[in-house]
C-alpha cells in the first residue's frame, strides 16, 4: 500500500520548493535539480507539487510534468520512504539475481512495483546501475549495494532497518584488475594544467591532434579536431561538459575512476577549458552515481585549493573557469550528447537534430564540448606528457590506453586498462573467460563476438568499443539475453521517432516469437530487415544501435535462431509492412531509403 502526501504537509511542500527554486537561483534550466530534491523530501513530485515548481520557475505547467514522467527516478505519484531499486542488467543481477528477486519478495511480501504495507519501502527494478563486475547488485536509495545472493537477503534487510547513509557489509570495491601508466596510474596535482599553460591555446590544440587521442565513448572523433571547432565557434560563454552518463550496460569505468582518480578528470576538463576558451564547466553525472557525488566535490574544493579552478588559474590573468556537477534521474538516452544537453537545461532528454552541432550550438546554445570521464583523462596525460609519450601506447590509429569494464561468465570480472590492439583471445586469456561462447564487446549497441573471431584487435581500427567487456559463457541461453537487452531498448527509447519507438517493440516481439519456438524460416529475412530499417532511419545514436543485440547475432549465431524455428509451412506468416507504416513519417522527416549519416 502506497503513502500520500496528506493535505496538511502543503504549506510544508510550498517551503521546500521555494527553498529549492531559491537554491538554483530561480535558474529554469535547474528544473531537474528541483525535482529532484522535491523527490527526496516527499517521496514524489506531486500534481501539487508541479504546479507550486511551474510557477516558481515561471513554466508551463507541461514542462514539469513532461520532466517528471520521462525520468525514471522521479514518480508523480508516492513512493515508499526508502526505494529499493534491483538491477535488471544481465551482469548487474548476475545469475543469482532471480532468486535474489524472489527471497526479497518473499520477505517483504510484495512484488516489484509495490510497497510494503507500513510504507516503509518501495521494491523496484531499474536498469543497468554499473555494478556489473559485484551483481547481484541493487541500489537502496541512492547507495550502491553490491553481492546482495539470496542468502543475505536477511541480512540486507537488518542492516537497512534504520535509514543507513551506507551499507559497509555490501560496499562496493574499485575491483581494479590492471593498471597502466595513462588513467589509473598516480599523478602530481597540478602537472598537466601548468604543462598545458605553457602552451599557447592553438598549441595545445596542435598537440592533441598530433596524440590522435579519439573520444572514448565509443564514436571515436577526434577530439583535438573537436576542441579546435569549439575554439573557433562564435558566442560565449564557451561551456566544457563532462559526459558522466555511463548508462551503457557493462560498463562501470567511470565509477572506479571517480573513485580513484577524480582530479584526473577534472584537470582534463580544465585542459580544455584553456585550449577551447571555456569559462563554465559542467560534468553530468547519472543519478545511479549520486553516491559518488561527495569524492568529487571534495576533488573540486582540493582543485580550488590549489589555484587550479577559479579567478586567474596559476596567476594567468583571465584564465577563469568553474565546475558544478548535474546529476541525471534515470535515462539511459542522456547519454547521447545532445540528450545530455537537453537535460542540462532543464528539459527532459530528447536528442536534437544535427547540424548545428554542440560545438557551434550545445548547452543555452552557446558553444560546447561534450567529452566523457576517459577522455578528459587521457588529455590530462597529453597536455603533461606529450603526443609522443601517448602514442607510445596501442597501435595505429588506435593511440593510448583504454580502460575496459570486464563483467559476466569469467574468473576475474573487473576494471583492466589495456593499451588498443589487444585481441579479444589474449584479453580473454588474462581474465579466465577463455571458454566463452561469445562476448559482447561495447555494451548492447556493440556486437557479439563469436569465437572465431577472437583474433580480432580493440581499437578503432578494428573492433571499436566504449569500454564494455560482457563475457557469456556455454552455458547461457544467448537469445536470453539478446531478449533482455531488447526490452532494454524498448523501455529506455524517449520516443520521438517512429523506427525507434515501434521498430524495437516488433524487434522484440519477433525475436520472442522465435525464442519460445514459433518461429519460422522468413521470420529471420524479416528481422534482418526490420533491424536495418530501425537503424537507418531513426534519429539518434540510440535507435541506430538498438537493434545490434538482434543483427550481429543474427550475422555470426545465426544457428541459434534456426535451431528454434518451427517447420515451414506452420503457423501463422509476417504481413506487417514496417516500411509502408513508417512512409509518411519519413517523408515528414525528408529522409528516405537511401538516407545516411555521417
Amino acid at each position: 500500500m502506497a503513502t500520500t502526501v496528506s493535505p496538511g504537509v502543503q504549506p510544508t511542500l510550498a517551503r521546500v520548493v521555494e527553498e529549492a527554486v531559491a537554491r538554483v537561483g530561480a535558474d529554469r534550466s535547474r528544473l531537474l535539480d528541483v525535482a529532484r530534491e522535491v523527490q527526496a523530501r516527499f517521496h514524489c513530485v506531486s500534481p501539487e507539487a508541479s504546479r507550486l515548481i511551474a510557477r516558481a520557475l515561471g513554466l508551463p505547467r507541461v514542462d514539469v510534468d513532461a520532466l517528471v514522467s520521462f525520468y525514471s527516478f522521479l514518480s508523480s505519484k508516492p513512493l515508499g520512504r526508502h526505494v529499493l531499486r534491483l538491477s535488471d542488467c544481465p551482469s548487474c543481477r548476475g545469475l543469482q539475481g532471480p532468486q535474489t528477486t524472489k527471497a526479497l519478495e518473499l520477505a517483504l511480501g510484495v512484488g516489484l512495483g509495490q510497497t510494503t504495507a507500513d510504507g516503509r519501502l518501495t521494491l523496484a527494478r531499474t536498469s543497468c546501475i554499473g555494478l556489473c563486475d559485484q551483481g547481484p547488485a541493487a541500489l537502496f536509495d541512492f547507495i550502491p549495494v553490491a553481492g546482495l545472493t539470496p542468502e543475505r537477503v536477511p541480512e540486507f534487510l537488518a542492516a537497512t532497518s534504520g535509514d543507513p547513509s551506507e551499507i559497509p557489509a555490501f560496499a562496493v570495491r574499485p575491483n581494479v584488475r590492471k593498471r597502466d601508466a595513462v588513467i589509473l596510474a598516480g599523478m602530481e596535482p597540478g602537472a598537466a594544467l601548468r604543462r598545458a599553460v605553457e602552451k599557447t591555446p592553438e598549441a595545445l590544440i596542435a598537440e592533441m591532434k598530433a596524440s590522435r587521442l579519439r573520444g572514448r565513448g565509443g564514436a571515436g572523433f577526434p577530439t583535438g579536431s573537436k576542441w579546435e571547432f569549439a575554439r573557433n565557434a562564435q558566442g560565449a560563454p564557451k561551456y566544457i561538459v563532462c559526459n558522466a552518463d555511463e548508462g551503457e550496460p557493462g560498463t562501470f569505468k567511470d565509477r572506479v575512476i571517480f573513485t580513484l582518480a577524480p582530479q584526473l578528470v577534472l584537470e582534463g576538463m580544465a585542459v580544455a577549458a584553456w585550449a577551447v576558451g571555456a569559462t563554465q564547466g559542467i560534468i553530468y553525472l547519472r543519478g545511479e552515481y549520486a553516491f559518488l557525488k561527495p569524492t568529487i566535490w571534495r576533488a573540486i574544493g582540493d582543485m580550488r585549493a590549489r589555484k587550479l579552478l577559479g579567478k586567474n588559474i596559476l596567476g594567468r590573468a583571465g584564465f577563469d573557469f568553474e565546475l558544478r556537477i548535474q546529476l541525471g534521474a534515470g535515462a539511459y538516452v542522456c547519454g547521447e550528447e545532445s540528450a545530455l544537453i537537453s537535460s542540462l537545461e532543464g528539459r527532459y532528454g530528447v536528442p536534437r537534430d544535427r547540424p548545428p552541432f554542440p560545438v557551434e550550438k550545445g548547452y543555452l546554445d552557446l558553444p560546447t564540448v561534450v567529452n566523457n570521464v576517459e577522455t578528459f583523462c587521457c588529455a590530462a596525460r597529453i597536455a603533461e606528457n606529450g603526443a609522443g609519450w601517448f602514442t607510445g601506447f596501442g597501435l595505429g590509429e588506435s593511440t593510448g590506453t583504454k580502460l575496459l569494464s570486464v563483467s559476466g561468465d569469467c574468473q576475474r570480472p573487473g576494471i583492466y586498462e589495456e593499451p588498443l590492439g589487444v585481441t579479444v583471445r589474449d584479453f580473454l586469456g588474462g581474465i579466465g573467460g577463455e571458454l566463452a561462447q561469445a562476448v559482447l564487446v561495447g555494451g548492447p549497441s556493440g556486437s557479439f563476438v563469436p569465437p572465431a573471431s577472437f583474433g580480432r584487435k580493440l581499437g578503432f581500427d578494428d573492433l571499436p568499443t566504449g569500454g564494455s567487456m560482457m563475457v557469456f559463457g556455454p552455458g547461457r541461453d544467448l537469445l536470453e539475453v539478446v531478449s533482455d537487452f531488447m526490452h532494454f531498448f524498448v523501455e529506455e527509447s524517449c520516443g520521438w521517432c517512429t523506427p525507434c519507438r515501434v521498430g524495437n517493440v516488433l524487434i522484440g516481439e519477433r525475436l520472442e516469437r522465435i525464442r519460445v519456438g514459433r518461429g519460422l524460416p522468413e521470420d529471420l529475412s524479416y528481422l534482418e530487415e526490420l533491424c536495418t530499417t530501425v537503424s537507418r532511419m531513426s534519429r539518434c545514436g540510440l535507435g541506430q544501435t538498438s537493434p545490434n543485440p538482434v543483427s550481429s547475432t543474427l550475422s555470426s549465431f545465426r544457428a541459434l535462431y534456426e535451431q528454434r524455428l518451427r517447420a515451414p509451412g506452420r503457423g501463422l506468416r509476417p504481413s506487417f509492412d514496417l516500411a509502408g507504416a513508417l512512409a509518411e513519417a519519413t517523408r515528414a522527416q525528408g529522409r528516405g531509403p537511401l538516407f545516411h549519416e555521417d
